[in-house]
């Protein structure tokens, strides 16, 4: 529980506001739970990870008097919790509980642009769970994932379907060098790296990096793409044993001449992966969009026509 204390100013502050910053903090004792989830019972002893999700406000624009927490995220043994904060920013703020069912978790993706993150958490159900965040807290948000894969692979319901492509038939390709996928995309390649540091079964199933790609529309969309050419992004397609791995842009076409410099992870556990879309691109040729369903969830993907990356999905898809 936050203590108030009357500072040296006369200002009324607390604790909760003197620690306030954009960093996402583990919570480890009662003690440290922002006020406004204090009577919730967080079981520290038997949960994994127990985080606390700041607002996204800037510390000038903060006030002692404010609830300056959005979430509380608690990785337990048996369930996944979100408690997220509703109302306003002060005595009229609530929150609401979230349990998640670890084998009902279809895909999780971390989208970070600079310092712009976002975590979302898709559900066999259809429910998507969003935690938007500062992206300095990067790595704890990515602990937080990996916590959560290891609850998931624990829970998950055994066998596994019969899935083309994964172990017991995954073919692997060659692994990646630093410029393989171009200049411009070697932070998908040290990304990969860093995944597979961590993990030494996830197999490389295909990768490419950006392209220009041509408008399907009329003349005078074709005329503006000669101005404005679209690009396409990559893709870093990777598998282990319980789950697929994508590593991509936010964005998969763009068309504005800043540079790309986010980075995308998504996971899904191919026990809740139950098929394979793929449709022609609504607006460029030769381009394709494949859909990975999990139940209600849906995961999209924008890749090459013919290409490896769609191939290496196509075969994912379940007998």
């Amino acid at each position: 529980m936050s203590v108030e204390y009357t500072s040296n100013t006369g200002v009324v502050s607390s604790a909760e506001f003197d620690a306030f910053g954009p960093w996402i903090e583990v919570l480890r004792s009662p003690e440290a739970v922002p006020r406004l989830y204090a009577g919730y019972p967080i079981d520290f002893e038997a949960s994994r990870l127990v985080l606390k999700v700041p607002r996204n406000l800037s510390r000038r624009d903060a006030h002692p008097s404010m609830h300056l927490y959005d979430h509380i995220l608690i990785v337990g043994d048996g369930e996944l919790s979100v408690l997220s904060r509703t109302g306003g920013d002060r005595g009229d703020a609530n929150f609401t509980e979230s349990r998640i069912d670890y084998a009902a978790i279809a895909a999780i993706t971390d989208s970070v642009n600079l310092l712009d993150g976002i975590l979302s958490i898709q559900t066999v159900d259809g429910q998507k769970h969003t935690v938007i965040y500062n992206g300095s807290s990067e790595k704890v948000i990515a602990d937080f994932i990996d916590q959560v894969r290891e609850q998931v692979r624990r829970t998950r319901p055994a066998p596994l379907p019969t899935v083309r492509g994964t172990s017991r038939g995954m073919t692997a390709i060659t692994p990646l060098e630093l410029d393989d996928l171009g200049k411009k995309d070697v932070a998908l390649v040290t990304s990969f790296r860093d995944l597979v540091r961590a993990d030494a079964g996830l197999r490389l199933l295909a990768a490419h990096g950006r392209s220009i790609v041509a408008t399907s529309g009329d003349a005078l969309a074709q005329a503006a793409h000669l101005a404005y050419p679209a690009t396409l992004h990559g893709i870093v397609v990777s598998a282990n044993n319980d789950e697929l791995q994508l590593l991509s842009r936010r964005d998969w076409i763009v068309r504005r001449g800043a540079p790309v410099v986010s980075r995308v992870r998504t996971v899904i556990p191919f026990h809740t992966l139950s098929a394979v879309e793929i449709a022609p691109h609504p607006d460029y040729r030769d381009v394709d969009v494949v859909t990975l369903v999990a139940g209600a969830a849906r995961v999209v993907v924008v890749v090459p026509r013919n290409s490896v990356a769609e191939r290496a999905l196509a075969e994912l898809a379940p007998h």
